[in-house]
C-alpha cells in the first residue's frame, strides 16, 4: 500500500519538519507531497494537511480515470478533490479529472457533507487517485488547557516533540522528566504513547494531573525529582528550564542531562542554545538539531543518544 502525505509549513519551520519527516517516515520529503509505504496517522503531524491512501496510479490523467472506473467504488455520499497547493496543474483540468473521476463512482454525490472524500494528486510524473484523510483537529484544544503559563511549550512544538521521540511507534516509552503543566504529556497521550512526566514542583504537578483529568487522560505525572528516578522509558524530552523567575545555571543544565543519561539512551532536548558543551560532558552525541522560531524566540531542538561511558571524554 502507498500513501501520500500532503504538507505545509512557514520557510522557517522547513528544518523542523524535515527533522520530524526523518524521525517518522526515515526519509525527508523533497517538496510538500510525499509518496511512501510508511503508514502514519493524519493528525501525528501538525504540518500535515492530508494523508491519501493511494488505491491506483497513472501516467497520463485520461488513464487515472479510467484505473478509478477499474476500482468500481461505491458510496452514498462521497467528493471528489485536487488536492496539493501552488501545483503546475491546469484548473480546468483539475476541475475535468474530479468531475470524470467522480462519475464512475457509484453512489451519490455530495457537495457540503461528504460521508467519503477521494483526491487526486499529481506529483513526479504520477497521477495518484485514492481515499483522503483530513488533519484531525481536536488535538489544538489543548492550547485551552485550564492550567497554563506563558512559558510552556507551543502546543504545535510540543506534537512535533512526540513525533520525533515516538517515531511512529506505539511500543516506546517517553518520559518528560521537567513536565511543567504537561504541555507534551498531553500530545504523547493524545495520540496513544504511552508517556509518563515528572514534575519536581508540588503545585505545578497537581495542574498537569489536573490539566490530563480535565481531557479525560489518565494523571500521569509524578511529583519527584527527576534525578532520583530510575531507568524507565526509550527516551526522554527534556525542555530544559532557561530561567523565568531565576538563571538556571551551567551547573543545573549538566545536572539535568545527567540526570536523563540515567533514564533513556535516547534525548530529544529543547533549548535556548546549542547547548553542544554541555551535551558532550555529560556524555550524549548529538544526532541532529534544528531551530524553532516563534517570533523573536528561539528554541532548539536536538535529538542525541547516550554514548558508553568508556568512550566517552
Amino acid at each position: 500500500m502507498k500513501y501520500c502525505y500532503v504538507f505545509n509549513y512557514r520557510e522557517m519551520d522547513k528544518e523542523l519538519f524535515e527533522l520530524e519527516c526523518r524521525q517518522l517516515f526515515g526519509a525527508a520529503p523533497k517538496g510538500k507531497v510525499f509518496v511512501t509505504d510508511v503508514d502514519v496517522s493524519s493528525e501525528h503531524s501538525p504540518f500535515m494537511h492530508e494523508k491519501i491512501t493511494v488505491l491506483c496510479s497513472a501516467e497520463e490523467a485520461d488513464q487515472l480515470v479510467l484505473e478509478v472506473e477499474q476500482l468500481h467504488l461505491e458510496s452514498d455520499a462521497y467528493k471528489v478533490v485536487f488536492l496539493g497547493k501552488r501545483t503546475q496543474v491546469d484548473y480546468e483540468l483539475q476541475l475535468r479529472l474530479c468531475r470524470e473521476c467522480g462519475n464512475v463512482i457509484e453512489g451519490e454525490f455530495s457537495l457540503y457533507e461528504p460521508k467519503v472524500l477521494f483526491g487526486i494528486v499529481y506529483t513526479d510524473g504520477k497521477w495518484l487517485f485514492g481515499t483522503v484523510e483530513k488533519m484531525d483537529k481536536r488535538w489544538l484544544k489543548h492550547h485551552s488547557k485550564p492550567h497554563s503559563y506563558s512559558y510552556s511549550l507551543p502546543v504545535r512544538l510540543a506534537r512535533c516533540l512526540i513525533s520525533i521521540a515516538g517515531k511512529n511507534d506505539r511500543t516506546r516509552k517517553l518520559l518528560d522528566p521537567c513536565a511543567g503543566v504537561g504541555t507534551v504529556v498531553l500530545e504523547g497521550l493524545h495520540l496513544g504513547y504511552d508517556i509518563q512526566g515528572i514534575e519536581m514542583n508540588p503545585p505545578i504537578a497537581q495542574d498537569a494531573n489536573r490539566n490530563c483529568a480535565y481531557y479525560g487522560y489518565p494523571e500521569v505525572i509524578t511529583c519527584m525529582d527527576m534525578t532520583k528516578a530510575k531507568r524507565q522509558a526509550d527516551c526522554v524530552i527534556l525542555d530544559i528550564p532557561y530561567g523565568v523567575m531565576e538563571t538556571a545555571d551551567e551547573a543545573l543544565q549538566i545536572k539535568l542531562l545527567e540526570g536523563c543519561r540515567n533514564l533513556a539512551d535516547e534525548l530529544v532536548l529543547v533549548s535556548i542554545e546549542p547547548m553542544k558543551h554541555q551535551l558532550h560532558q555529560t556524555g550524549w552525541r548529538i544526532e541532529a538539531q534544528v531551530p524553532f522560531i516563534k517570533q523573536q524566540f528561539v528554541r532548539y531542538v536536538t535529538v542525541c543518544h547516550a554514548q558508553k561511558l568508556e568512550n566517552h571524554v
